[in-house]
């Protein structure tokens, strides 16, 4: 009987180290299988610098990243140490990473009124509108704002923010406005009395190994939140590399997993900035070839086929590809965000592996099909 619960005992462990090490083989590929992949997305990547050439956009850096393992890196000749660069409204994602951590230690609540953390700055009748703007509608550019907040160096910014009408009901309007991300930092700044960088640094750079953090301030010495944060192109990748793996870096949890699938699901529907919310109906866009009408979610864009991203103005791009645990990140200089992402899709979906180390899934195929019937629309 004793022999029989022994060898019964053997089988299960031996059973349960088999599959322990399928589990990891799925998630960690070997050294020959990740060599080959690193050389199929180094060729992808030589073949989106040759065809950025051809249509007028200068890459400057490129890294793509799976697993939290830097699969590929690209950095152009006359930026070969990779300094730090402004990052434009890509910054606004850092910044809903830190909304997410003060939410998480209790300092605030997405459904907090934006009024009520500057009651001093408030015009003197302040609509009903304004008074209904919260956390979430900034996330979400949700605010009811329907044009962009002007500043300038002798304002104040927030004051200006809130001075702004809104003539639409919050929640019921998308509108995408870059200072909404700065309102985000000021209300971090007033929960923490830290700037978003020094709240990061051990919370989040630190852990991630992303030094040298520059962020644009405003006359009030606020970090301007929805732009101006200065760092690498493989500093991005491992924001975006922290995302897809739910908020965790290296086996330590650094966001929480909730909050991770917040940013990147669907919150609210969207358009592109030059068209109006009213409008998009009769704008002639469809889901199935235009990025900017997918949805949105805290301070990140929607795609086609699942991925999600972020974007600067200036040619920033961070490619989400949840399913396959995997991050592209592009600083250019490109004046059409379209012909950027659809070069990303051509050159790049079809040769990031998926987490069993095959080229092609169930759904692969049919991806590829939506990829390049927007590359054929834009190209």
């Amino acid at each position: 009987m004793k022999e029989s619960i022994v060898f019964s005992r053997i089988v299960m462990l031996c059973c349960l180290a088999f599959v322990t090490a399928l589990s990891a083989m799925a998630s960690s590929p070997n050294n020959d299988v990740w060599q080959s992949h690193a050389q199929d997305v180094n060729q992808a990547m030589e073949n989106f610098i040759e065809a950025a050439d051809e249509y007028d956009m200068e890459a400057i850096n490129v890294s793509i990243m799976q697993h939290g393992r830097l699969l590929a890196d690209w950095k152009n000749a006359e930026n070969v140490s990779a300094p730090p660069r402004d990052q434009h409204e890509l910054s606004a994602t850092v910044t809903a990473m830190a909304v997410g951590l003060a939410e998480n230690e209790g300092l605030l609540s997405l459904d907090d009124k934006v009024a009520g953390f500057f009651p001093d700055l408030l015009p003197a009748q302040p609509s009903a509108n304004l008074l209904a703007m919260t956390v979430r509608h900034l996330l979400t550019m949700t605010t009811g704002h329907d044009k962009n907040t002007p500043c300038s160096q002798g304002d104040d910014w927030a004051k200006n923010y809130l001075a702004q009408p809104v003539p639409h009901t919050p929640g019921s309007y998308f509108y995408y406005d870059p200072m909404a991300g700065y309102m985000l930092s000021a209300i971090v700044q007033k929960v923490t009395g830290q700037s978003l960088p020094e709240y990061l640094h051990t919370r989040l750079f630190e852990p991630l190994g992303i030094k040298n953090i520059e962020w644009e301030c405003s006359p009030q010495g606020i970090s301007a939140g929805g732009w101006g944060l200065h760092t690498t192109t493989q500093d991005m990748a491992r924001i975006g590399s922290l995302l897809v793996q739910n908020g965790k870096w290296e086996g330590q949890r650094i966001l929480p997993r909730k909050w991770v699938r917040q940013m990147i699901s669907f919150q609210t529907a969207s358009c592109p900035r030059d068209v109006r919310y009213e409008e998009l109906s009769q704008s002639g866009l469809n889901l199935y070839e235009n990025d900017w009408i997918q949805g949105f979610g805290y301070q990140m864009w929607h795609c086609r086929s699942g991925l999600v991203r972020a974007e600067g103005s200036n040619g920033q791009l961070l490619l989400l590809f949840p399913e396959f645990d995997a991050v592209v990140m592009i600083n250019a200089e490109a004046e059409q965000m379209e012909s950027e992402l659809a070069l990303a899709y051509l050159h790049f979906a079809p040769s990031i592996p998926d987490w069993r180390g095959r080229k092609e899934n169930r759904g692969r195929t049919q991806t590829r099909h939506h990829y390049l019937h927007y590359v054929n629309s834009h190209l």
